[in-house]
């Protein structure tokens, strides 16, 4: 008899919808799910079974998550998977067979340890992406394209770009989540999101760019007046994390 079993999938959201299928349909009692390449000691008595992404069961889980629990709890497992917090997929399984038992009121059992991991990881996820609407830097480059570097802590490609998709319509552009290395790209009609690394000859950026850019660094320094700063308080509103790529702030 095994004591846990490792349910392995791609890393994706997709992939992980698929585990908890296949996990509530079995009944396991100590199921582990883990994205591969996760570094695992080989235990006596567990199974590992490798788990093949599947959209209709994707689909499946989707819809019964959302009939069982909410739309609400839903959207809290999509932002907490995207924490990339380590285990986060165990406990979104946790507060899922709660929620399956519980129903729509199990976010107010925020003393169940699931739940709270759960609604603490998606408020932060959500934090981060509504702080990087605001903070997001386009600079033109010499191809016309709009460019945008970040490197967010969680993975918020996909809550940010249809932001932008509907913001910037009639432009070209590209966000590049520098440390994930991949991509959002707009061509005015479709997105697309790509892991394919971006030649740094693409990336040159248009020479009315930089002369906007240096306009924009002498506006700062301008109404910054030194003794009416007050970083502290900037860094309240603006982290001192995001200001590599805040072009007011490279000077």
């Amino acid at each position: 008899m095994h004591s846990v079993t490792y349910y392995i999938y791609d890393g994706t959201y997709e992939g992980l919808l698929t585990s908890l299928y296949y996990v509530f349909k079995s009944s396991e009692n100590t199921p582990k799910i883990v994205p591969s390449g996760t570094n695992l000691s080989q235990e006596l008595f567990a199974e590992y079974k490798n788990v093949t992404t599947h959209q209709q069961l994707a689909k499946t889980m989707t819809e019964k998550i959302n009939s069982k629990i909410s739309k609400r709890a839903l959207s809290k497992i999509y932002y907490a998977f995207l924490s990339e917090i380590e285990g986060i997929e165990t406990s979104i399984y946790h507060y899922l067979k709660l929620g399956f038992q519980k129903g729509n009121q199990v976010d107010e059992m925020l003393s169940e340890h699931s739940v709270h991991t759960v609604n603490q990881l998606s408020q932060k996820v959500s934090r981060e992406r509504h702080r990087m609407l605001g903070f997001l830097r386009f600079k033109k480059l010499q191809s016309g394209v709009y460019y945008a570097p970040m490197e967010p802590d969680h993975n918020i490609l996909t809550l940010i770009a249809p932001h932008f998709k509907k913001r910037l319509a009639d432009q070209s552009w590209i966000i590049h989540d520098k440390r994930r290395d991949k991509c959002a790209l707009y061509n005015g009609k479709s997105l697309i999101y790509t892991t394919d690394n971006l030649p740094a000859n693409k990336l040159l950026e248009h020479k009315e760019e930089e002369q906007f850019q240096n306009m924009w660094k002498q506006y700062f320094r301008h109404v910054s007046i030194p003794e009416r700063q007050n970083l502290k308080l900037q860094q309240q509103f603006l982290p001192k994390k995001y200001w590599k790529y805040l072009t007011e702030k490279n000077q």
